[in-house]
């Protein structure tokens, strides 16, 4: 028994103390990885050097936690080293990096839950009819009722601590009395049993059980029913406790009569009936006003701001607002404010509209300066009405009585080029260098509203080409750059965009580890990885700005760099191949296969063949070999203000099957010019963007008819069973059309019709009617 309870208190001294808290957790699934040059949701690649106070180019989208520390760095300077400390613990936490100190609670299961269990593990064997080991305890349970993908943390930590202190606290009774510790182990299997859903499974109180022992099981039968989603009866069984003034849980219980109703009104409710959330704060009030039951006051806060965030949000985030400002940088409590505040903040269509009349002092405003600035810029870029004006007014109202670069930009973000005070604001921040936290922000604001000054341009192309500026400022300023360039001269210095990092497509919602890298798959880390890509804006021009002669010429620049001309010259050639034209074909060839070693010997025989039908040939043979070339480039999901889009697809999948490589682009699409395409090029992009709708309409019906008109023209080609053979593969996953089947079939009866004992035969013992 020595060695048991030695066990025992080893484990428990290992035992890591978390905080708790109700965690809806989602299912999810592997992401692509996209090119990032600059942020939407988080504020920086490195992070620390954010928190120093270099706080880049501000954008809407932020995620909450990361507008709160841009604005006390805007009004207070860089955040000190404690307060810095803080706010990486809480990204670092954010962004599901387990090591955070402060916030360790990660979203998979704690490490309590294998202490219990080895705790447990080390008891139980002695315990005759109990199951000698248990390996796991689920955690996460679906509501009844509920969509199933939408889980949520049902047995915290503090349920696995509390049951081990329990355990140890039953020590001495292994001599004296082991078969009720061991049927208090076999209760608590039951209580942890309905942690994960199924049937409610309930302890029974046993009438042999001492005082001691009926009240560690009559907790234990409540924690049950409370696990169980009965909390009725389990909030019933903790006020019967609370009344118990033997019970060790008399203090505790009435919050977990709170807490019973707070996890009622939770999971049922989903924020619709607030009649739970009422009568779950009418308990709460009733707690809080007796100085004896109240006990702990710290919980019963957290509860309170946990109910008045659901019941009176607007008042809970004022609130919260204050403390953060009012709190020291120093102050433990700052990250977990920050936390409790950015997740409480709504969308900036739900706070008052109400306007700052002229002369009126804006901090009689209802809200607290943070919660405002933050919904002014979350708010900002929004369709123009009624309240953006109303906010435009009051952040340039606050700007002109404090003369704050934070209002400033706040200001600026909600204004347009023709708003009257739109001169004086873009003349003042033109007064802030480009190193103020500050500056970078004010930079693309100047930008944004007078994108046609000289100056304004100018300044812009100096901090481009500044290379101590990081490089998500280079890129965010360099887009907007690009979407309002001057001359073809400008548009082709503007083009390459330095990828910053990779990130899994949804980098918006921060599912992401730090710090920002590919992941560790080996499909990713194989991947060839340019540094220079196309970013949103550019990969739009491609498309649907530039004619082939244009797209041509970007190829042939040398100040271009060599990964971006890749990009281009692949899309241009494929386009002119496409298109028929053969003559701005071999132009491109030429210039693109220099670049592109993969491509080079292919793209070579098609400039030496002798006609345009041969060179039709040579073109489709590699179009069939080389899936991923397209007639255009990997576009965005997104505006460009994302910075955000697909690299470029590579042949890392074509040795198993076809994946239809080709993006969805819809080339029927009005163009979109740049504003310095002259008249007489615009009807040739409209034209060519029109003929290309046929053949990418559905590519893999398109290359199958080619390569049997091909079979039909030249059959004594070497090359035109392979081409068969490939083109018969690509219609297997072609979009479900009447002439995907037919067209399947006909090349199918062409390879083992005349090239029947060839090895391409042999590897296609199938035609296929598309997916």
């Amino acid at each position: 028994m020595r060695k048991l309870r030695a066990g025992v208190l080893l484990v428990f001294g290992l035992m890591i103390f978390l905080q708790v808290g109700l965690r809806w957790t989602d299912g999810c699934s592997i992401n692509p990885m996209g090119a990032c040059f600059w942020f939407s949701s988080r504020a920086a690649m490195d992070l620390e050097v954010f928190s120093r106070g270099e706080l880049g180019i501000i954008q809407p989208t932020w995620a909450r936690s990361y507008l709160v520390a841009a604005f006390l760095t805007l009004e207070r300077g860089p955040l000190n080293e404690s307060a810095r400390d803080q706010m990486l613990s809480l990204w670092r936490y954010r962004l599901d990096d387990l090591d955070s100190e402060e916030f360790p609670v990660s979203r998979a299961p704690s490490r309590s839950v294998e202490t219990w269990l080895q705790a447990r593990n080390l008891a139980a064997p002695v315990c005759p009819g109990l199951k000698a080991r248990l390996n796991a305890i689920p955690v996460d349970r679906e509501p009844v009722g509920g969509p199933a993908w939408r889980a949520y943390r049902n047995c915290g930590d503090d349920a696995f601590v509390n049951a081990v202190r329990v355990l140890i606290s039953l020590d001495p009774r292994w001599d004296s009395a082991p078969r009720e510790v061991c049927s208090w182990i076999a209760a608590q299997d039951q209580v942890f049993a309905n942690c994960g859903g199924g049937p409610p499974v309930i302890p029974e109180m046993k009438e042999d059980l001492d005082p001691e022992m009926a009240r560690l099981r009559a907790y234990q039968i409540a924690a049950a029913h409370f696990y169980a989603e009965q909390w009725d009866e389990a909030a019933g069984l903790f006020r019967e406790i609370g009344r118990d003034q033997e019970s060790p849980w008399k203090d505790i219980a009435p919050h977990l009569v709170v807490r019973c109703l707070l996890r009622k009104a939770q999971i049922r409710t989903e924020g619709g009936d607030r009649s739970l959330w009422n009568e779950a704060r009418v308990e709460l009030e009733s707690l809080l006003a007796d100085p004896v039951r109240a006990g702990r006051t710290a919980r019963a806060q957290r509860f309170l701001l946990f109910l008045e965030m659901r019941l009176l949000p607007a008042d809970a985030t004022a609130e919260l607002g204050r403390r953060i400002l009012d709190q020291p940088l120093k102050s433990p409590r700052l990250a977990r404010l920050v936390n409790e505040y950015s997740l409480l903040l709504k969308s900036p269509d739900d706070f008052p509209d109400y306007t700052i009349a002229p002369g009126q002092d804006p901090a009689s405003a209802p809200e607290d300066p943070l919660t405002r600035w933050i919904r002014m810029i979350q708010s900002a870029g929004g369709n123009p009405d009624s309240r953006m004006e109303n906010r435009r007014v009051e952040a340039v109202a606050r700007w002109r009585r404090s003369g704050s670069k934070t209002w400033l930009i706040a200001a600026m973000m909600n204004s347009g080029s023709r708003d009257a005070d739109t001169r004086e604001l873009v003349q003042a921040a033109a007064g802030v260098p480009i190193t103020d936290p500050a500056g970078p922000t004010l930079m693309a604001e100047r930008l944004r509203l007078r994108s046609s000054d000289p100056d304004v341009r100018r300044a812009a192309r100096e901090i481009v080409n500044d290379v101590s500026v990081s490089w998500e400022v280079r890129n965010f300023l360099a887009s907007r750059l690009l979407e309002t360039a001057t001359d073809f001269e400008e548009t082709a210095q503007l083009m390459s965009r330095k990828v910053v990092c990779e990130l899994p497509e949804r980098e918006s919602l921060l599912n992401f580890q730090l710090p920002c890298a590919g992941s560790e798959d080996s499909w990713y880390r194989d991947r060839p990885r340019p540094d220079y890509i196309l970013d949103c804006v550019g990969a739009r021009l491609v498309n649907f700005g530039l004619p082939l002669e244009s797209l041509e010429e970007l190829v042939g620049r040398p100040d271009i760099k060599a990964s971006v001309r890749t990009e281009i010259g692949r899309a241009a050639w494929t386009r002119a191949v496409l298109l028929g034209d053969h003559l701005h074909g071999v132009s491109i060839a030429g210039l693109l296969a220099p670049l592109d070693p993969e491509l080079a010997r292919p793209l070579r025989r098609y400039i030496g063949e002798s006609t345009d039908g041969k060179r039709a040939h040579t073109a489709l043979d590699i179009l069939l070999w080389f899936p991923d070339l397209a007639a255009q480039v990997p576009g965005c999901d997104a505006p460009s203000e994302s910075g955000r889009r697909e690299t470029p697809s590579y042949r890392a999948y074509w040795s198993n099957s076809w994946f239809d490589p080709w993006p969805a682009v819809d080339f029927q699409v009005e163009p979109e010019p740049p504003l310095w395409l002259d008249s007489d090029h615009v009807p040739v992009l409209r034209q060519e963007l029109k003929d290309l709708t046929k053949p990418t309409s559905n590519i893999e019906v398109y290359l199958c008819r080619k390569t049997i008109e091909w079979a039909e023209e030249e059959p004594e080609d070497p090359r035109v069973p392979p081409a068969l053979h490939r083109a018969i593969r690509a219609t297997r996953y072609a979009r479900r059309t009447e002439d995907v089947g037919e067209c399947s079939r006909r090349a199918f009866r062409i390879l083992h019709g005349r090239y029947p004992k060839s090895s391409w035969a042999k590897k296609t013992p199938y035609w296929y009617a598309g997916r």
